[in-house]
């Protein structure tokens, strides 16, 4: 059983709510953490819950190196300790890649202040202690999030054996027990009444791509989530890029159509803008009167309308029908935009993992707007240019 990555954060409460706002940006990247008074039982100990998730929880203990942080005895008695502890036994043990030992300097704390408030409190002063400094602001908090996930995929892949690394997509509660290298975690931005920050979690998704790459392995993906967001996290993998994926129950991209698989009905209206196409993937019921419905309310007046679902030879998807299913969509999406279709309206219906395949699929194509269904209809979900 794989545990996904995450770091054990380490900081003084007058800076949690600051911590929190880098948690976020973390978790929107893939790194999940752990903290006290979030992540330890209710009548539990404090310490005991600490010590195990240092020992044995987590893949780097990150120390929120604020002025604050520099006279808590707490953190430096009973964090501090274990974590160089597991640092020094790993490096011993001749670990590829020992337990990190992350310092984030907020404000203008040095590595001689933190060196300092060590040996104050009698306890053991690293020889190299490099981090990140936290600047101001989105771009500095993303900046280290970046530096904390690049850090805790290095370890995963030297740690891990050959092959992919697991990844979990979800926009609903992680489970507890998750046999997953990377959660992807966007539960809190899709509940009920919140308002997505797609901008955001589109950087986020283009950054964690990015750090995916650099370890040189492919995914295999599970989803759980909304069909908008799959769709979203799988344009993050197109075929062109250096990162291969399987997902759901080992589904891959498909090269060929296979009409018996997966039919497609393409037609033109002449009444409608020629620029703009709808287009349905429907695997399962038909979506054709809830999609008409879309059409009115958004004030939609396509030139092209394109269905894609199943063909004569299939009632469910399975490997083949998704390879056959991505194919189709993404010639059919390439020859709209030959056909000078610059946006196009997707409305999907099927399994999560068959939408992120979708998204991975699209290599060149028209601008898409995706669209999901609250209370059984649909609203628009995010525009991918």
């Amino acid at each position: 059983m794989t545990r996904p990555v995450r770091h054990f954060l380490s900081h003084q409460n007058g800076d949690r709510a600051a911590l929190v706002r880098l948690e976020t940006d973390m978790r929107r990247r893939g790194l999940l953490s752990w903290r006290d008074r979030k992540d330890q039982a209710r009548g539990v100990a404090t310490d005991p819950a600490v010590l195990k998730a240092i020992e044995s929880e987590t893949d780097g203990f990150v120390l929120y190196g604020s002025g604050k942080i520099l006279r808590s005895e707490y953190v430096w008695k009973s964090e501090w300790p274990p974590a160089f502890l597991r640092n020094r036994a790993e490096a011993d043990a001749d670990h590829p890649f020992p337990y990190p030992l992350i310092p984030i300097f907020v404000g203008s704390t040095t590595v001689s202040d933190l060196k300092g408030a060590a040996a104050h409190f009698g306890k053991p002063v690293p020889t190299k202690f490099n981090g990140e400094r936290l600047r101001r602001g989105t771009a500095g908090r993303r900046a280290v999030a970046n530096y904390l996930l690049d850090t805790a995929l290095a370890r995963r892949h030297a740690e891990a054996p050959p092959g992919p690394l697991k990844m979990h997509v979800t926009t609903f509660p992680v489970p507890a027990t998750l046999d997953a290298d990377i959660a992807l975690d966007w539960a809190p931005e899709f509940e009920s009444g919140v308002d997505v920050p797609w901008s955001e979690l589109l950087v986020a998704r283009d950054d964690l791509a990015v750090a995916i790459a650099r370890t040189g392995r492919p995914l295999a993906i599970s989803v759980q989530a909304r069909l908008g967001p799959a769709y979203a996290v799988g344009r993050a993998f197109p075929r062109v890029s250096r990162i291969g994926i399987t997902a759901g129950d080992g589904w891959r991209l498909g090269t060929t159509e296979d009409t018996s698989l997966v039919a497609a009905d393409d037609r033109r209206d002449p009444t409608g803008d020629p620029a703009v196409a709808v287009v349905e993937v429907a695997f399962g019921r038909t979506i054709t009167n809830a999609v008409d419905r879309a059409i009115t309310d958004f004030a939609i007046a396509p030139g092209r309308r394109l269905r894609i679902g199943y063909g004569p030879g299939a009632d469910h998807v399975d490997a083949e029908v998704a390879a056959a299913a991505t194919a189709t969509f993404m010639r059919r999406l390439k020859a709209l935009r030959d056909d000078g279709v610059h946006e196009a309206h997707v409305f999907l219906l099927g399994p999560a993992p068959l939408a992120l395949l979708l998204g991975a699929a699209v290599n060149a194509g028209p601008a898409v707007t995706l669209y999901h269904t609250v209370d059984g209809s649909y609203v628009r979900s995010v525009r991918l240019a």
